[in-house]
This record gives structure tokens, C-alpha cells and sequence, in this order.
């Protein structure tokens, strides 16, 4: 129980909170994470570089 309350604590610190409550459930969010960041305008600059040109 310590641990878990110590989780919770330092997960607060993080972008994104994964609960494993399935292994299905859990790879899911993870695969939403990752799609999420590959969207991100930083990751994608050059596409707009393209663009504009």
C-alpha cells in the first residue's frame, strides 16, 4: 500500500498516467500516447516547413 501511495505521488509529475488495470487496456493507452506525440506540431516542423514553401 506505501507503494502505491508513493506512486501516486511521483506519478503526478508525468504527462500521462497508464493503469495497468488489463494488459489489452493498458497497450492500448500506450499506442494513443505514442500516436499523440508523433502528432505533435515540435515533432512535425519540417512538414510545415514544406508547406509554406
Amino acid at each position: 500500500m506505501k507503494a502505491a501511495a508513493n506512486e501516486i505521488t511521483v506519478g503526478k509529475k508525468y504527462q500521462y498516467a497508464v493503469v495497468n488495470d488489463t494488459v489489452d487496456a493498458a497497450v492500448a493507452k500506450i499506442k494513443s500516447i505514442i500516436a499523440a506525440e508523433r502528432c505533435k506540431i515540435i515533432r512535425n516542423e519540417n512538414l510545415f516547413e514544406s508547406l509554406t514553401k
